[in-house]
């Protein structure tokens, strides 16, 4: 009789009344049990791999490869391991290994992950256009092909596509009262912009709301206590709490499905617009009357879904030029770095006047130039006009495209790792950038 494999329900309830060690010794418990069967071993490398014990998950692959050398699933998931890890050149031999066995569904799809996590967009796009002529209602698949679009800016089919988005995570898209703008004529209309995503993504495309209003509509703007000041310097907008009831509306739409419903598909369309944000007032914090160059510095980001930190003492260079004040906009946990580094004589730690991002934009726009790794940071430096150093790790997300500058921001510069998990080539090019200005 054939065993079937379906253990994973089991270990989530284990999991769930907080029993690992249950949960981890089932999953041996199969392995012994079923020793010519591939799932057992399946099972428990993806067990740790999303528990995040990537070293003991490498070891069950390992180990494993040797009594199953051709299990393309077997394969291809320690080819999803090595992407984890980074190990790119390595995962991509396995996971070919795999294609060239089986290349079922899933098998292709850890293959054009691998490509989308490792910078190929065009190769990623092949293989998910090939995925959506087999199942082309995936809105999995739609989502990553849309990734890979925008990153290529083919936006006419990116933006489109960047539509199954509320599909695939229908949870954050609630369905509202109102009817959704589909690109219906404004004139005389009342539209209701609503936020999604992260706060980044949202002060990115601030750009296209004004639009609206030169299409004759009245807008509203979702907003959050965070933004509620910044939001308030953009003209012609009207700001409502998220659940705040506002009549009458003709429309919703989603801020991240503007430059599809505006029609945005050109460069000149999407980046050569106005910034939106007329700053009001100069901000009450009393700098030194010294004259240094103020450098605002950003080191550490949030760490999901990858984590963009960098150490404080990369940038220990800015300290050894007495002509250069360094200003710490760090915002969380990880300005304690700063007194764990021995660098308080060297920074002014600037987090407890970071109210919201509307002080912050005034503090950021007295710098003579923001160096950041957080991404939120360094749309509203180029937001409100100020250079900006940005530091993306090896992939990053499509928005920063290719090449060192950013058609968003023209005052901004990108510096990029050469090497997945290693700053310290985008670090001396920072520091070269800066010594010749």
């Amino acid at each position: 009789m054939t065993v079937r494999f379906n253990n994973f329900q089991k270990v989530e309830m284990l999991l769930k009344h907080g029993r690992v060690r249950a949960a981890t010794q089932f999953l041996y418990e199969q392995l012994e049990k079923y020793p010519d069967r591939i799932e057992p071993v399946l099972q428990l490398g993806a067990f740790y791999r999303r528990r995040k014990k990537f070293d003991l998950a490498r070891i069950i692959y390992e180990r494993s490869l040797r009594k199953f050398p051709k299990s393309p699933a077997l394969l291809s998931n320690y080819g999803n391991l090595l992407t984890d890890l980074k190990e790119f050149d390595l995962a991509e031999i396995y996971l070919l290994q795999a294609h060239k066995i089986h290349g079922g569904q899933d098998i292709v799809r850890n293959l054009a992950l691998h490509y989308f996590h490792r910078g190929k967009p065009t190769e990623a796009l092949e293989l998910f256009e090939s995925l959506l002529a087999n199942d082309p209602h995936n809105a999995d698949y739609h989502w990553h092909h849309a990734l890979c679009l925008l990153h290529l800016k083919r936006f006419g089919e990116g933006w489109e596509a960047y539509e199954w988005r509320t599909q695939l995570y229908p949870n954050l898209y609630p369905v509202r009262k109102y009817k959704r703008w589909r690109g219906e004529n404004l004139f005389g209309k009342v539209i209701y912009v609503t936020l999604e995503q992260g706060l980044g993504d949202t002060l990115n495309f601030l750009r296209f709301v004004p639009l609206l209003h030169k299409l004759g509509a009245t807008v509203y703007l979702e907003s959050k206590p965070v933004f509620e000041e910044l939001f308030r310097c953009i003209p012609n907008v009207c700001l409502v709490d998220a659940d705040e009831v506002i009549e009458p509306v003709d429309y919703y739409v989603p801020i991240m499905s503007l430059p599809y419903r505006l029609g945005l598909t050109t460069e000149k369309q999407i980046f050569e617009l106005d910034q939106p944000l007329a700053l009001k007032g100069r901000t009450n914090f009393s700098f030194p009357s010294v004259d240094k160059k103020k450098i605002g510095l950003i080191w550490a980001g949030k760490k999901t879904p990858k984590d963009r930190s960098c150490e404080l003492s990369h940038f220990s260079f800015l300290f050894c030029n007495p002509d250069i004040q360094v200003y710490s906009f760090q915002f969380d946990g990880r300005k304690s770095d700063i007194e764990k580094n021995g660098y308080e004589n060297f920074v002014i730690d600037l987090s407890a006047h970071l109210y919201n991002f509307y002080e912050t934009a005034l503090l950021l726009k007295e710098m003579d130039c923001v160096i950041t790794v957080d991404t939120s940071g360094a749309h509203l430096a180029g937001l409100v006009g100020v250079p900006v150093k940005l530091m993306l790790l090896h992939y990053s997300d499509w928005r920063w495209f290719e090449g060192k500058t950013s058609p968003w921001y023209p005052a901004m510069t990108l510096f990029r790792q050469h090497q997945p998990n290693d700053w310290s080539q985008a670090v001396f090019n920072l520091q070269q950038d800066l010594d010749m200005r």
